[in-house]
């Protein structure tokens, strides 16, 4: 009986996550206007009155991009984040950013479980790959280490 209260315990918390989500998205598509600070803040207070994890996040409220390149990087960061609340275990999850001249980094880390032993394997790896074609296609890069105990994705995006 235990597992079975776990595994509708764990199906609600994915549920919440996906509500959080298409909420976020059908907002998105009335505002026609993405401020990519101020909707990933709103995502992660959505997801962390969910989880017991603890959000720090430095994002600014804007970046100097143009609409469809701010859209695409929320999609990209909500969707490691989403990963990251489901998967990684995490206690933890802290995001910043460095606006430089030439580019945006940003960096996700967490001190969940690795990601390619949180369960999430196959459809893991198929989502990562997604991940990075997302982040191409607006001309940045992707990576992720594990150092330690510590996942770190890191975003870097051309001004």
């Amino acid at each position: 009986m235990g597992q079975s209260r776990d595994s509708i315990v764990d199906i609600r918390q994915r549920l919440s996550i996906v509500s959080a989500t298409l909420r976020d998205e059908i907002g998105l598509l009335r505002e026609h206007q993405l401020v990519v600070g101020q909707a990933l803040a709103l995502f992660l207070n959505q997801l962390q009155s969910q989880s017991a994890i603890t959000v720090n996040n430095q994002i600014p409220t804007n970046f100097d991009l143009p609409q469809q390149r701010q859209l695409d990087l929320y999609r990209a960061l909500r969707e490691i984040v989403t990963n990251i609340f489901a998967h990684s275990a995490a206690t933890t999850l802290s995001l910043r950013s460095i606006t430089g001249s030439e580019s945006i980094e940003i960096e996700i880390t967490d001190d969940g479980v690795e990601y390619l032993e949180s369960g999430a394997t196959t459809n893991y790896r198929f989502g990562s790959a997604g991940l990075r074609e997302r982040i191409e296609a607006i001309g940045g890069q992707l990576s992720y280490l594990r150092n330690k105990s510590i996942n770190c994705y890191r975003i870097s995006i051309p001004q």
